[in-house]
């Protein structure tokens, strides 16, 4: 079930707090995005590595990944893993996580929202409509975006998915199976960009 800003409990995080600031941003090339190190929430999540998405020479968006570093370094126990390897050991790890997008230009929500569901569609493990109808209910909070704004999706370890706009949040929604899809869109097997999947985890 989808809960909007409409349901949500007293005392949930409505807007992610400053970012925290640990040396000199990362700056994605393409794009000049600048990424901060460490994204202040509690725990901290530490960059991992950033990225372009670009259709055909247009830059779309740059993406950053945070990961729980500590939670992540428990969980890989040791094992020295790197590109497409340490991006499906990193999406099977059952750690906090976040994708940070800044848009590189101006985009309509309806372009913003096809584009979504369309990554998650490749990615469910079967087509369940139930999961397909949270998602789009999710996205009708989508706005259309202007270069620069920014959409950061929070992944908890219990499958709830925390959506925030500009640093706002806007809905979330609790379905692992869902959550799993999203980090999957550009982490996992079928990844979209086979590019992005390895830029993601380059700094870690």
């Amino acid at each position: 079930m989808v809960h909007l800003l409409a349901a949500l409990v007293a005392g949930a995080m409505l807007a992610l707090p400053a970012p925290c600031l640990d040396g000199e941003p990362v700056v994605e090339p393409a794009t000049g995005v600048a990424f901060e190190r460490i994204v202040g929430l509690a725990p901290q999540l530490g960059l991992a590595g950033v990225a372009v998405r670009k259709r055909f020479w247009i830059e779309i968006f740059a993406i950053g990944m945070y990961v729980d570093r500590a939670a992540l370094a428990a969980h890989l126990a040791g094992r020295e893993l790197a590109g497409e390897e340490l991006a499906e050991a990193v999406l099977a790890a059952p750690v906090r996580m976040a994708q940070r997008i800044v848009f590189a230009r101006n985009i309509g929500a309806k372009r913003i929202r096809e584009g979504l569901i369309e990554g998650v569609k490749r990615t469910l493990p079967a087509d369940d409509p139930r999961i397909v109808k949270d998602f789009s209910a999710l996205l009708k909070q989508t706005r259309d975006a202007r270069k620069g704004d920014e959409v950061m999706t929070l992944f908890e370890p219990d499958g709830t998915i925390l959506f925030y706009y500009n640093r706002f949040l806007v809905g979330f929604v609790r379905n692992a199976t869902l959550a799993q899809a999203m980090k999957a869109v550009y982490l996992g097997p079928n990844s979209l960009d086979r590019k992005i999947k390895k830029d993601l985890v380059e700094l870690y």
